[in-house]
């Protein structure tokens, strides 16, 4: 028997389901709404120096660990505190990094801007045709990669957000092809890792402590990983040499900008 503090009455215990039945786990959206929240305030900090911080100073260190890990929601007082610090790790929790909606994008009611998206970029699920950067790459998935992000950048303005959101635009790709991206999930294994692998993405995922969290989410969603499907090398193909890619990609911007040189050179000597 024990008190019901909030009834003030007794009730009976079933102290062996007690034990089997514990507080319900988190779900992935709350887990890294909050990774990112805790990393937005930290900036870089460590968390030993996340316990000296002044609004950390009334709260124990595990606590502040569990926000680390996502493990615990923010405490309302943080959340809604105006402090400019916590105004902008709101921003974060709510919408997602760099303002750039990522959250939407993971979890989200698939949009009929989602769907032309998807048809526009990966007609059919699957790499489009006539790729142009195959003409610059010694690989030709670098070569995809780089072509999607040609494609989804196309008209919209450059910023240091812009790798993020190239990746934020492949998950809603991905998503909007549902059970069709499941049936070709090499192709999109590949557009999501190798997205996430631009510099950008990569600086984003870091910073706000996302990049394990967003790999299992992948893995997830697609059912792949290197334990399943062993017999495609493609199922566990991953950019993880971040420093090559971002070198590679240079390296085919050099080529595509001679070879648009030598056209113009061409076209004014006629």
């Amino acid at each position: 028997m024990h008190k019901d503090a909030k009834n003030m009455d007794y009730v009976s215990i079933d102290t062996e389901r007690e034990k089997r039945v514990g507080r319900p786990s988190r779900s992935d959206a709350d887990r890294m709404k909050t990774i990112a929240w805790y990393h937005a305030l930290a900036n870089g900090r460590k968390p030993v120096d996340m316990i000296n911080w002044l609004p950390f100073s009334d709260i124990d260190p595990r606590t502040i660990y569990r926000y680390r890990k996502g493990e615990i929601p923010p405490r309302r007082d943080f959340l809604n505190s105006r402090s400019e610090e916590f105004i902008y790790a709101k921003s974060v929790y709510e919408v997602g990094p760099l303002q750039i909606p990522l959250w939407d994008a993971l979890w989200g009611a698939i949009s009929s801007e989602d769907i032309s998206l998807a048809n526009q970029l990966m007609p059919g699920a699957q790499w489009p045709p006539d790729m142009l950067s195959e003409l610059f790459f010694d690989d030709g998935d670098l070569a995809k990669i780089s072509d999607f992000r040609a494609m989804y950048r196309l008209g919209k303005e450059r910023s240091s957000a812009s790798d993020f959101e190239c990746f934020v635009g492949a998950i809603r790709v991905t998503r909007a092809w549902g059970e069709v991206a499941s049936k070709n999930k090499s192709i999109f294994h590949l557009l999501l890792n190798g997205t996430m692998a631009f510099p950008g993405a990569v600086a984003a995922m870091e910073q706000f402590g996302l990049r394990e969290p967003i790999r299992k989410w992948i893995s997830d969603y697609l059912g792949v990983g290197c334990s399943a499907e062993r017999g495609s090398e493609s199922y566990c193909y991953s950019f993880g040499n971040e420093r090559e890619l971002a070198y590679q990609c240079e390296k085919a911007e050099a080529q595509r900008m001679k070879v648009g040189n030598g056209l113009r050179r061409a076209l004014f000597t006629l």
